[in-house]
């Protein structure tokens, strides 16, 4: 349902941004590489911003390996919060990703 409710918002072409939280809920990951490399096909023809979080490793390593061959279309982010309410931003460029995903180091 969640995966046809994005295509319903892409397909709309009232839609130049969609978000979704913690996209990876109820996709195995055996799909989420193929999941990814579909959804950059989709939003690049529809000319659609895709933001999504996840708090799952795999997704984002299926992420970082679906985006090889277009790696400047993938942004990621990691925001903390601190103690007093104080905010931090890390990005991650395809490399950094790749090198956190190897190394397990926590992105989400």
């Amino acid at each position: 349902m969640r995966i046809i409710s994005m295509a319903a918002g892409v397909f709309d072409r009232g839609y130049q941004q969609i978000v979704v939280d913690e996209i990876d809920s109820g996709l195995h990951f055996s799909v989420m590489e193929n999941f990814w490399k579909s959804l950059l096909l989709i939003c690049k023809r529809f000319s659609v911003q895709l933001f999504c979080s996840t708090h799952n490793e795999e997704m984002l390593r299926y992420a970082g390996s679906a985006f090889a061959e277009n790696p400047d279309e993938l942004k990621v982010f990691r925001i903390d919060r601190h103690d007093g309410g104080e905010s931090t931003v890390a990005k991650y460029d395809h490399e950094m990703l790749k090198v956190a995903g190897d190394t397990h180091v926590e992105v989400r």
